[in-house]
């Protein structure tokens, strides 16, 4: 079973369950910063955003769908590649599939677990979703804390640091992550360390991710979010929107659609309508 322990950080509505079921193995030098994590030593100085072999801070992005048998048929569709998905697990809200984006990064497609029994505000949002959705995305970090620490002593909204880990389980990741900012919004990431990545499945054919975009109507706010992250990447002035665009064995593919964006009251209201559905 999945564990979680929370670090000595103020609360924050939790709205992230969990990356994929399948992703690229951990790159070397990271041992030691998991083994601060779980033992509560001072990790190493770090704190810095991660760029991915693609050249852009993007660990992640989640393609919400409403059914993740629809959505892993979607995407092959589209690229010429499936998507890989272990079975759900009773324990999880969610059932993902991943599609690797890069050596170090992925298209994560997220849709709600039939088999989850209990409430979660993403598993009720992930129902509205008719047609995929591009969602929300990660930065990846070499050190959560010191990244989370930079963010708020600069004044931003770093949610409760939340560790998620099999160590029972081989086939399974470990990884903290944390939100940024208050709620969801599809244009400002969330922040994720991994710790240990499951093995990837082989594939005989890949993408790779070849633009990322972002607009929003007042982009200030989102751009010097990213300087204090130490991102370089510009949000545009423009309708909400955001893109990416990738090189598959069916040629050039870009999915992009308008930003998302609910509160954490918002999000605490979508769980309680799952009660009645």
């Amino acid at each position: 079973m999945t564990t979680k322990t929370r670090f000595a950080r103020r609360g924050a509505l939790k709205l992230v369950g969990g990356a994929a079921t399948a992703a690229l193995m951990l790159k070397p030098g990271r041992g030691a910063r998991a083994a601060a994590l779980q033992t509560g030593a001072a990790p190493a100085a770090g704190g810095k955003a991660l760029l991915g072999s693609h050249d852009f801070a993007l660990d992640h992005i989640a393609l919400a769908v409403n059914d993740t048998a629809r959505g892993i048929a979607h995407v092959e569709a589209l690229t010429g590649v499936r998507p890989h998905a272990a079975p759900p697990r009773r324990e999880d809200w969610y059932w993902s599939a991943s599609l690797p984006i890069g050596e170090d990064s992925f298209l994560e497609v997220l849709g709600p677990n039939p088999d989850y029994r209990g409430l979660h505000p993403l598993k009720t949002l992930l129902r509205r979703f008719d047609e995929p959705h591009l969602l929300f995305w990660y930065v990846a970090t070499d050190d959560i804390a010191a990244f989370s620490e930079k963010l708020e002593n600069a004044g931003i909204e770093v949610g409760e640091t939340e560790y998620s880990g099999p160590p029972s389980q081989p086939d399974r990741h470990e990884f903290a992550h944390a939100t940024i900012g208050d709620g969801l919004m599809t244009q400002r990431p969330y922040v994720i360390q991994w710790i240990k990545r499951a093995p990837a499945p082989e594939m005989d054919a890949r993408c790779t991710l070849t633009a990322f975009e972002l607009s929003h109507p007042e982009p200030a706010p989102l751009n010097a979010i990213f300087r204090e992250m130490g991102v370089d990447m510009t949000v545009r002035q423009g309708p909400g929107r955001v893109s990416i665009s990738l090189d598959t064995p069916k040629g050039p593919v870009t999915i992009a659609n308008p930003g998302y964006r609910l509160s954490s009251i918002s999000m605490m209201r979508a769980a309680t309508q799952g009660l009645f559905q």
